[in-house]
């Protein structure tokens, strides 16, 4: 089996496994009520997610991205104890999607700049949260089933081409390729040079 053929089933077993995967979440709130808030309202949206892993600073953020990876999706306060959650991107690699959660209005736009889906006001309700969680799998389903079109695609055997058809005066001739020497452009027209 050639390496592209190799590639291609691992690519397509990883679509395979991942079109409904446990979902991971990664919460970094400094405030402790507003951090049992979440994790209730994550249980209560939808039972299936798993809540990986919880952080208070930006610092703490960090290290845990750096240990443990990207995790699905990201439930991140603005305003930490340490500074400004967006610090975090500029030391470690996000690449999953973020929805953000505050009290303050003010960071909005900055926030579309870092993997925001969705910026929820404080304090985040549970009917808020479930439309931001639909938003972000109908998104993971889209991107998903694209893939998973493209796969297909390239896994279907084609027949290579032989033959290509080419304009000689006011006719049309039937070139095979392994008579074509190569090809060059003048003038913005291409032109075919064969081997004899």
């Amino acid at each position: 089996m050639c390496s592209s053929d190799l590639r291609r089933r691992i690519l397509y077993r990883k679509v395979a496994c991942t079109k409904h995967p446990e979902m991971k979440i990664l919460i970094v709130e400094d405030e402790i009520p507003a951090l049992e808030n979440l994790k209730i309202c994550i249980t209560d949206a939808d039972p299936t997610l798993t809540i990986t892993g919880t952080t208070r600073s930006v610092a703490e953020t960090i290290n845990w991205l750096k240990s443990n990876g990207s995790p699905d999706l990201i439930l991140m306060d603005i305003q930490l104890a340490d500074g400004l959650c967006f610090h975090i991107f500029k030391e470690a690699e996000v690449r999953c999607p973020v929805i953000f959660t505050t009290a303050y209005d003010k960071y909005l736009m900055d926030a579309f700049e870092f993997n925001c889906i969705d910026y929820l006001l404080k304090p985040v309700d549970i009917v808020k949260l479930t439309n931001t969680l639909r938003k972000y799998k109908n998104l993971q389903n889209h991107f998903l089933n694209n893939y998973s079109t493209l796969l297909e695609y390239f896994n279907v055997p084609r027949k290579s081409k032989s033959r290509i058809v080419v304009k000689k005066g006011t006719e049309f001739l039937s070139i095979r390729l392994e008579d074509v020497a190569y090809f060059f452009t003048e003038n913005k027209l291409v032109f075919l040079v064969d081997k004899q």
